[in-house]
C-alpha cells in the first residue's frame, strides 16, 4: 500500500479532509497534514520545511498548489517524493502518480489558409503567418480568388520562403498555377480536371473532389493523369455545408480512403466552422477526431468569421494534447480545449461557507462560488448573492476606502462572470479560460490584493485569505 500526505492550513482542513477521503482505496492511503497557518497559498516551501512532520511510511508529500519555492528543501535524501498539487483544492480527486507521455501518433499537417490574399498588405501576410507557424502551423496557403489580379504572388511567396516558412497557393486558375510553380511554391490547391495539365511540374498538388463529378470519373483522371507524371498527390473529398451535405461528404471520404489508400487526404475543415454560428474550438477538436478515424492526414482552416478567430491554433492545441492524452480521445489531456466552458469542479455549499465563516478571525472578505450563487464573507458579515446582485452588494459590505472598494468590485465582477458560464472562481487569480490563458499571457498572473488602509497594496501575512483555502 501507498501512503500520501496531503498539506494544508487550517482553514481548509475540513475540504482536504473529504477530498483525502475521496483518494483513498484499498491500495492507497491518504492522510492530511495541517500546519499553523490559516491560508495555505502562503507558505513557502523553507517554512513548511521547517514546521512539517514526515511521518514515516509516506510515499509522496503533496503541497499546495500556490506555495512558493523550490522542492528540493524538502526532498533532498527523503525517501519519500514532493510535489506542488493543483491550484484549486478539488482538483486533487484527479491527482495521480506521474505525468502522461507524449505518444506516438501520427503528425497531422496543419494547413492555414489567408483567404482572398490579395487584397492583404505583405507586412501583414507576414506577421500573420509567423504567428500561425508558430502556434503549429505547418503550412500557409495564400487564397486567390477566380478573376483576380495579383502581380505581387511571386514577392509574397519568395518573403514566405526567406522567413522559412512552406507555403501553398489555393487557385483553380492555370495561369496562377504556372506561375506559383515557378516560384517553387511548396503545395497547389486545388488540381482539377480542368488545370490538371499545367500541374505536371508541381512539387505537390491537392486534387479535389468537383460536385458536378458525381460518379467521381474525372477525379480519377486526374488522379491517373498526374500519378502518370511523378506528381505527389493529397486528395481533398471536399466537406460538405453542414444540415445540407456534410454527412453524405463523411462518406464521400470514406469511399476515397478505399478507393485510393495510397494517398494523403485532406479536409477543409473551415466548411464547417465558418458556416456554424458557434465557438470553434469543440467543432475542430471533434473533426481532428474524425480525421483520425478516416485516416485523413492533412487538415485545412481559415479565421475569417469572428468566431473561427485563432482556429489553427486550435487545432495544433488539439493535436498536442491528443499526443498526450491518456487514451485516443482528449478526455483526460488537459484543460486548455475547454475555453468558453469549464471541466467539473467543486460548487461551494451555504454550509461549507457558514462552516468557513466560523473559523474567520480577521475582517478580510472571502468570495466563494456556488452553481447559481456567490458568497461574500468576512467574520461578521455574511452576503448570498445572485451575478445580478452584485452592485447591491456594495451597500451591505461596509467597506469605505476606495482601493478596497475596487478591488471587491473587481473581484464580484469576475465571481458573477464565473457563476453565469460554469466556470471555477479563485479568488485573486484569472478565471481559466483554456489555451487562452496561455494565449494572452494570463496564465499564472495574481491580482494583488488591497490591504484595508486607503491607498495601502499589501501582500497577504498571517490570517488573511484569498478565498481559496487549499492554495
Amino acid at each position: 500500500m501507498t501512503r500520501w500526505l496531503l498539506v494544508t492550513g487550517k482553514l481548509a482542513r475540513p475540504f482536504v479532509d473529504q477530498v483525502a477521503q475521496s483518494l483513498t482505496t484499498a491500495d492507497r492511503q491518504v492522510e492530511v497534514a495541517t500546519l499553523p497557518i490559516s491560508v495555505a497559498a502562503l507558505m513557502t516551501t523553507r517554512w513548511i520545511a521547517r514546521h512539517l512532520t514526515v511521518p514515516q511510511g509516506v510515499h509522496r508529500v503533496i503541497l499546495p498548489g500556490l506555495c512558493q519555492g523550490t522542492l528540493d528543501v524538502l526532498e533532498n535524501g527523503k525517501p519519500y517524493q514532493v510535489s506542488k498539487g493543483p491550484v484549486e483544492i478539488w482538483d486533487l480527486t484527479e491527482l495521480e502518480p506521474g505525468t502522461h507521455e507524449e505518444r506516438p501518433r501520427p503528425h497531422i499537417t496543419m494547413v492555414a489558409e489567408i483567404q482572398n490574399a490579395p487584397q492583404w498588405e505583405l507586412g501583414e501576410i507576414c506577421r500573420t503567418a509567423q504567428t500561425w507557424r508558430e502556434n503549429g502551423v505547418d503550412i500557409v496557403d495564400l487564397g486567390i480568388p477566380q478573376e483576380t489580379d495579383w502581380p505581387a504572388m511571386e514577392s509574397v511567396i519568395r518573403e514566405l520562403h526567406q522567413n522559412g516558412l512552406s507555403v501553398s497557393v489555393d487557385s483553380l486558375d492555370p495561369a496562377f498555377i504556372e506561375r506559383a510553380i515557378k516560384e517553387d511554391v511548396d503545395l497547389i490547391l486545388s488540381a482539377t480536371w480542368d488545370n490538371r495539365h499545367v500541374c505536371t511540374d508541381a512539387k505537390q498538388v491537392v486534387a479535389i473532389w468537383e460536385p458536378e463529378d458525381t460518379e467521381g470519373e474525372r477525379l480519377d483522371e486526374t488522379v491517373n493523369f498526374l500519378e502518370g507524371h511523378g506528381v505527389s498527390m493529397i486528395l481533398d473529398p471536399i466537406l460538405g455545408t453542414p444540415g445540407l451535405d456534410l454527412a453524405y461528404s463523411l462518406e464521400r471520404t470514406r469511399r476515397m480512403r478505399e478507393k485510393y489508400p495510397r494517398f494523403a487526404m485532406m479536409w477543409g475543415i473551415h466548411h464547417v466552422t465558418e458556416f456554424v454560428q458557434a465557438d470553434s474550438i469543440g467543432i475542430n477538436a471533434a473533426f481532428f477526431m474524425l480525421a483520425t478515424e478516416f485516416g485523413v492526414t492533412h487538415l485545412l482552416t481559415t479565421e475569417v468569421a469572428s468566431w473561427t478567430d485563432a482556429a489553427a491554433e486550435e487545432l495544433a492545441r488539439v493535436q498536442e494534447f491528443w499526443r498526450h492524452a491518456p487514451g485516443y480521445w482528449l478526455k483526460g489531456g488537459g484543460r486548455e480545449l475547454l475555453v468558453a466552458k469549464s471541466p467539473k469542479h467543486h460548487q461551494y455549499t451555504a454550509q461549507e461557507c457558514s462552516e468557513l465563516q466560523r473559523a474567520l478571525k480577521d475582517r478580510n472578505f472571502r468570495i466563494l462560488t456556488g452553481k447559481r450563487t456567490i458568497w461574500c464573507f468576512n467574520r461578521d458579515v455574511m452576503l448570498e448573492l445572485e451575478p445580478s446582485e452584485v452592485e447591491w452588494a456594495f451597500s451591505q459590505l461596509q467597506v469605505n476606502d476606495a482601493p478596497h472598494s475596487f478591488y471587491l468590485g473587481h473581484e464580484l465582477a469576475r465571481a458573477a462572470i464565473a457563476v453565469v458560464l460554469g466556470k471555477p472562481f479563485r479568488q485573486d487569480n484569472r478565471l481559466d479560460f483554456g489555451y487562452r490563458n496561455r494565449r494572452y499571457g494570463t496564465r499564472g498572473m495574481r491580482t494583488p490584493v488591497i490591504g484595508h488602509k486607503r491607498g495601502e497594496e499589501t501582500v497577504p501575512q498571517g490570517d488573511q485569505g484569498d478565498g481559496n483555502a487549499w492554495k
